[in-house]
């Protein structure tokens, strides 16, 4: 069996490097994630897709501080702006896992 799986597949030769993220995955995404992170992140603080100044400086200043350490790290630091806000009820909340 094979543990490799090829989603798009190049012609050999055409790269010549492959970079891991640290779960081992090979990632498309290296310029811009935090763009996509954030709005991710807020909604997850929210409860749902909306707008609010303190989240939004809070999920940035998260990011600033945790750019280049593993994500379940980053994880962990957005379950507790999830508690630290409230907005979420506590049996909605996930775990890191969850939220990864």
């Amino acid at each position: 069996m094979n543990d490799v799986q090829i989603i798009n597949p190049v012609e050999r030769g055409q790269f010549g490097y492959a970079l891991f993220d640290f779960d081992g995955t090979i990632s498309l995404l290296r310029e811009g994630w935090p763009s996509i992170m954030a709005p991710v992140c807020i909604e997850a603080i929210l409860g749902e897709p909306g707008s609010h100044d303190e989240v939004e400086a809070a999920v940035h200043e998260m990011i600033e501080d945790t750019t280049g350490i593993q994500t379940i790290l980053q994880m962990e630091r957005l379950v507790e702006l999830v508690r630290e806000f409230g907005l979420v009820p506590e049996e909605k909340v996930l775990d890191a896992h969850g939220y990864k």
